[in-house]
């Protein structure tokens, strides 16, 4: 109930002065070269079904979640992991397709700062979150590549009104999307493209994927009504497929992490 309502109240703060700023901030020379490709979720599936030009997911499915968790008495320790499944199929013009594999892992260390008699002889239990990070790993196979892709992100929980990161955490946030021959960066970006950093009334959140520095894609996934994506033109057609998969995958990691 607590996600919904959140997810709720951001999605009614994204609608909310928006009108002169649309556009997530990206660097000059990529912005003139680019044209941005508005996205759209059609239909109601537990996997978005999100469109950008001539990209779109076709089909699906969202698997079991399992937790599991440790804990050490004496210590005052308790370990907590999540793990879900996913997967979804994205075409180019319905004729070229890649498959996206997800597997999403939350984990969680939980210490208690008092001493384990303490709280045996008081029954009293404080428990501090010391530790509470996730990991997304996904596994993209295409009809125009050979090799398989491997997207990597890994990045702390903060406050969920905030999303999972702020401008203070950004360093702290590991993204990889990458091939036995290529290796491309993905970095989040939470400026406006006036340069002016998001706020809770004005918010906005945004990856670039980015080879040898430079940012051949970016996707817009908040505000919810203003997503966009950008792919470079003259990249070839086997690596823009691969990039729109990996628009398409921070979309619908986007989606669940707001649900």
């Amino acid at each position: 109930m607590k996600k919904i309502l959140i997810a709720s109240v951001l999605l009614w703060l994204c609608t909310l002065g928006l009108h002169a700023q649309t556009y997530m901030y990206l660097d000059e020379p990529f912005k003139n070269t680019t044209k941005p490709m508005p996205v759209k979720r059609k239909g109601i599936s537990t996997v978005g079904k999100y469109q950008f030009g001539p990209y779109g997911i076709i089909a699906g499915k969202a698997g079991w979640t399992t937790t599991k968790s440790s804990s050490n008495p004496y210590k005052g320790e308790s370990k907590i992991e999540s793990k879900s499944r996913s997967s979804f199929i994205l075409t180019s013009n319905q004729r070229d397709s890649i498959t996206v594999n997800i597997t999403f892992t939350a984990m969680a260390r939980i210490e208690d700062n008092n001493s384990f008699l303490f709280r045996i002889l008081t029954g009293w239990v404080s428990p501090e979150v010391k530790e509470n990070y996730e990991v997304y790993l996904a596994s993209l196979s295409s009809t125009l590549d050979t090799s398989t892709w491997k997207l990597i992100l890994s990045y702390p929980v903060g406050d969920e009104i905030n999303r999972d990161i702020s401008t203070t955490d950004l360093h702290a946030f590991h993204g990889l999307l990458s091939n036995e021959r290529n290796t491309i960066t993905i970095k989040p970006e939470l400026r406006w493209e006036d340069g002016k950093q998001a706020t809770l009334f004005k918010p906005v959140e945004g990856y670039t994927f980015q080879q040898d520095e430079e940012t051949i894609a970016a996707v817009q996934v908040l505000p919810f009504n203003k997503m966009h994506a950008w792919i470079k033109s003259d990249v070839p057609d086997a690596l823009k497929l691969t990039l729109a998969a990996g628009i398409a995958t921070m979309l619908v990691r986007s989606e669940a992490t707001h649900q």
